[in-house]
């Protein structure tokens, strides 16, 4: 089989992967109001679980990093499965509100570690060069798809056989479609010499791979002392503290407004479909405009579905919904294979894992506090309002800490320059 054709077998690869970790994470949402109506827990009781996962799923994902620049992306794939699928097939025994914060926030987050953006965006990395923001957008789309899936599978199952069983079911099924795909994985074109695909190589290319040899050997230890590293460590904080308010407790939000469940279900799908198209447009969009005008524009479509979705008491026409979804769904996540282009642009190499991760923490406390947030808000006020309001001026000062750190790293005079203490 041909390095090319193999290249993108691990693209399928890692959009399955991704597709059924996040499909999962996300469709907590939809779990989140079976689990209240039988328990009778507090919002943001119930809701810290996923925070919780959210924080463990960034402070592991720089171990992460770290385990796949040691023993290879394939490894980790593979463990990541392991855990993912007793983690999910064991939720359906939960009686306490520790079970939930056991069984879904520690081993599911480290499951969805295994299994998340750290080694693929390693693996993806070392297969493709150029075009490397439009294939890992092809890959980070799974998100999406996994949503667009799973949300509403996730409904039928629960309506169909109770929350219970749908785990079990959704748990068996992570094993038995994901353990022989990663089997197949392999780290790297060649395992004996590190060859990467230069998908659709050209001049330009070989003169951007010609200058960053010339770049410093980046360990995360020199990767610190830069600003770009601070400045995306911020906007990965950000980020989950300005978007995972909306996408855990939307379907919440919608029901409390009188919308049917069904409903409900079917907007957090259209969002997370839409965020497949949004990963690789906005990936794409990233290799040929730029990096921080790609940014730009996805903040302006998820800060504007925020809008609409404050509005909705109001406005009271299922069409707002899908106008919200379309919005928020495009930009819902866009800045995932931005954020992985940016970071190989700027520190690509043997150690790129483990400075990849270690940014993740950021994502990690901001996807902990934001939902918790909300729920505490809601408990407090009864009302989503303060909370969503909140999301815009955050995301608003994302997208300025994007600017800054690709302003702090500009070509002079067709020369690379980095900034080091």
């Amino acid at each position: 089989m041909s390095k090319s054709l193999y290249g993108w077998i691990i693209v399928s690869i890692s959009f399955a992967n991704i597709a059924t970790a996040y499909g999962l994470r996300f469709s907590f949402s939809i779990f989140f109001v079976a689990i209240l109506e039988e328990f009778s827990w507090s919002r943001a009781c119930t809701v810290g679980a996923f925070s919780l996962s959210a924080l463990l799923l960034g402070i592991s994902s720089w171990l992460a990093g770290r385990l796949v620049d040691r023993f290879g992306s394939r490894k980790i794939l593979v463990g990541g499965v392991m855990i993912l699928a007793f983690s999910t097939f064991a939720s359906g025994w939960i009686q306490e509100v520790w079970h939930l914060y056991a069984l879904f926030g520690v081993l599911g987050a480290l499951g969805g570690c295994g299994l998340g953006w750290v080694p693929h965006s390693v693996l993806l990395s070392d297969w493709f060069i150029q075009k490397r923001g439009t294939m890992v957008g092809i890959a980070f789309s799974g998100l999406g798809a996994g949503i667009l899936l799973l949300g509403p599978v996730s409904q039928f199952l629960i309506s169909s056989f109770g929350w219970r069983i749908a785990y079990m079911i959704l748990g068996s099924m992570v094993l038995i479609f994901l353990l022989p795909l990663n089997c197949m994985v392999r780290n790297r074109p060649s395992e004996r010499n590190g060859l990467s695909i230069p998908y659709r190589s050209n001049p330009t290319t070989m003169v951007h791979e010609a200058e960053k040899s010339q770049a410093p050997d980046w360990t995360l230890g020199r990767a610190i002392r830069t600003l770009p590293f601070w400045c995306l460590i911020l906007a990965f904080f950000l980020l989950p503290l300005g978007i995972f308010p909306v996408i855990v407790h939307q379907v919440a939000y919608i029901i409390d407004h009188g919308y049917s469940r069904i409903l409900a279900a079917s907007i957090l799908g259209a969002v997370g479909f839409l965020s497949s198209i949004g990963r690789l447009l906005f990936g794409t969009l990233s290799d040929r405009i730029g990096r921080e005008k790609a940014v730009t524009w996805s903040f302006v479509c998820s800060i504007t579905g925020i809008v609409i979705l404050l509005l909705i008491p109001s406005l009271r026409d299922v069409f707002w919904l899908y106008l919200y979804a379309l919005l928020f769904g495009v930009g819902f996540g866009a800045r995932g294979p931005i954020v992985v282009a940016m970071m190989a642009d700027f520190y690509h190499g043997k150690h790129f894992g483990s400075i990849y991760g270690f940014i993740n923490i950021g994502n990690g406390i901001g996807g902990a506090l934001g939902p918790w947030l909300a729920g505490y808000l809601y408990d407090t006020t009864g009302s989503y309002k303060i909370s969503f309001l909140t999301c815009i001026p955050i995301l608003v000062g994302a997208c300025v800490l994007f600017w800054m750190a690709g302003w702090s790293r500009r070509r002079k005079n067709g020369v690379w320059k980095y900034y080091r203490a």
